[in-house]
């Protein structure tokens, strides 16, 4: 290991909201930079940036150290955990340049993309095969590797001028999505579709790619500014794309946005799975604005930007105006659509936008938001009559919190670090409500303030992933009462009659008030028992989830 447990607070505190999550792990790694996070169906949890030294990916006792000369320059890395924070392997890739991962995401078999860009010629694949094709200034990749992590398959995006790849989104075929920008001319799968760029700084693209790996289409974002591709999100046959632009901004040569030359506004665009436009819509502030990521179900949309001076929160035709505390102070709000582009709520944040992509939200089983991002100042998270609010140790320090479907507060997380600029660049949420987190910390960072095993230090610019467990004795919010899965008797002392909706081998798993595993089965059909007497008293939660869907119930042992 290269980083270290200390086993006092020395200096450094961390402040938090005791209302839902419990300090579950934190993974640090070593020197380098983590982007995004991604979980899939089982809970096994995936991270992904670049390396810039040799590192030690696993956070126990154990070693599972990056190839040796790795790193030099930054090296992409992809690492996977259990749910309870057990290394279970990585992927490093990387060669005389700069390589950096930037997004990750899970298909339905398990699999793992990873979309990035990169600047050397080296080998893909660690195994036999080599795929090795030379990059331009950037170039960008999607890659796929197997739940196991070998390598399947790779694509370039590549042009003379600089390509960046950054929104990941997988459909229910497994069909891959990504979105992007370029200074010049970009070519997709063996060169078989150019777009032309259009004369401004960046071009905008948004990109499909089939499952086994084949090049689908590809169109543009363009316009006499500057067009940038930040995020892609999927839900059902519809895709949402956001990003930034100035001036004239055309998607895929037929809907146009008629923007000034200055400050940068938002996009927001919907297409079909085809990439045929549905509507384009903005956003726009007395400053600058940056739409930086979108998430979506099939009944609403939520995006997340940064912005400066009062803003139009809406895309749509209403007006839905946020007041910052200063009009100059970089801000961040989130904000929840309905499927037409028109604002139901939003929430602003005070924020940093010293880096590419100021934070991350992530959606959880309920229809609530997970937000994560870097702070600067003192703030109240609660945006309701009540009050919450927390001080930065120094500029830059992260903060994770969770929202209700309708924008009301739940709790707050800080990750302390004596040292400037720390970030949070990745969020995502388990089917249990378990939140998960990543990004850099320099020093010393306190992931929760008591625990020896919350408290890191190292040196340099430190990759971490951290877990929040589910109270479930004070926090739990169960499926409603006429959905799938139902217990008793409850409270029980020895055994539990389980009916509902579950098939034969579907998954069901027990955990504990801190949100462990403490029993994994298969279910029968409809109508099961299950025997609790060898659990301790205290409260459970039973998850199910299966073909037909998933559900989970409290129950008690006495």
């Amino acid at each position: 290991m290269f980083l270290r447990p200390l086993l006092a607070l020395a200096l450094v505190t961390s402040s938090f909201v005791a209302r839902a999550q419990l300090f579950a792990w934190a993974a640090p790694v070593g020197y380098g930079v983590s982007k995004a996070v991604a979980v899939d169906a089982q809970g096994n949890v995936y991270a992904c940036g670049n390396v810039n030294t040799p590192v030690d990916f696993d956070p126990g006792p154990g070693e599972a150290l990056s190839p040796p000369g790795s790193g030099t320059n930054g090296d992409i890395y992809v690492v996977k955990y259990t749910n309870e924070g057990d290394y279970l392997w990585h992927y490093v890739a990387g060669g005389s340049g700069t390589e950096i991962a930037k997004n990750v995401a899970v298909d339905g078999n398990g699999d793992v993309l990873v979309t990035g860009y990169f600047s050397s010629y080296f080998d893909w694949d660690m195994g036999p095969d080599t795929v090795a094709p030379g990059a331009g200034y950037y170039d960008c990749f999607v890659l796929k590797l197997s739940s196991a992590g070998q390598f399947l398959w790779l694509q370039r995006i590549t042009g003379p001028g600089e390509d960046q790849d950054h929104g990941l989104a997988v459909d229910a075929a497994n069909n891959v999505y990504v979105t992007g920008m370029t200074s010049d001319d970009v070519s997709f799968g063996n060169g078989d579709t150019t777009l032309q760029h259009g004369g401004g700084v960046w071009d905008g693209y948004y990109a499909k790619y089939s499952a086994a790996g084949a090049f689908l289409w590809a169109k543009s974002i363009t316009g006499s500014g500057m067009q940038r591709a930040f995020s892609v999100a999927c839900a059902g046959d519809r895709l949402y794309l956001y990003g930034a632009c100035k001036g004239t901004t055309t998607v895929n040569g037929t809907h146009t946005l008629t923007l000034p030359s200055n400050p940068m506004a938002t996009y927001l665009c919907k297409t079909d799975t085809a990439g045929e436009v549905l509507w384009l819509k903005s956003q726009s502030a007395v400053g600058d604005m940056s739409g930086e990521v979108v998430r979506a179900t099939d009944s609403s949309v939520y995006v997340f930007a940064s912005f400066r001076g009062t803003v139009d929160a809406d895309p749509g035709a209403g007006l839905l105006e946020l007041v910052p505390p200063s009009p100059t102070y970089p801000q961040t709000l989130f904000a929840r659509l309905d499927t037409s582009g028109n604002a139901v709520w939003a929430r602003q944040l005070q924020g940093n936008i010293h880096f590419d992509c100021v934070g991350d939200i992530a959606l959880d089983p309920q229809g609530g938001v997970v937000v994560t991002c870097a702070i600067a100042q003192t703030q109240d998270y609660d945006p309701g009559p009540g009050e919450t609010i927390l001080a930065p140790l120094q500029a830059n320090d992260v903060f994770t919190a969770q929202y209700t479907a309708t924008g009301d507060f739940l709790w707050v997380r800080m990750v302390n670090s004596p040292e400037s600029f720390d970030t949070s660049n990745g969020a995502a949420v388990d089917q249990l409500g378990n939140v998960f987190m990543t990004g850099t910390f320099s020093d010393t960072a306190v992931f929760y303030p008591g625990p020896s095993d919350s408290l890191y230090s190292d040196a340099g610019s430190t990759i971490y992933t951290v877990k929040y467990g589910v109270d479930l004795t004070t926090a739990l919010r169960e499926t409603p009462p006429h959905a799938t899965l139902q217990l008793y008797p409850n409270p029980t002392r020895d055994q539990l009659t389980l009916t509902g909706a579950f098939e034969r081998g579907d998954a069901l798993q027990v955990l504990d008030a801190a949100g462990r595993p403490v029993m994994r089965l298969s279910a029968q059909e409809h109508v099961m028992q299950l025997s609790v007497r060898d659990l301790r008293p205290g409260t459970y939660l039973l998850h199910w989830s299966g073909a037909k869907g998933q559900g989970s119930a409290r129950f008690v042992v006495m």
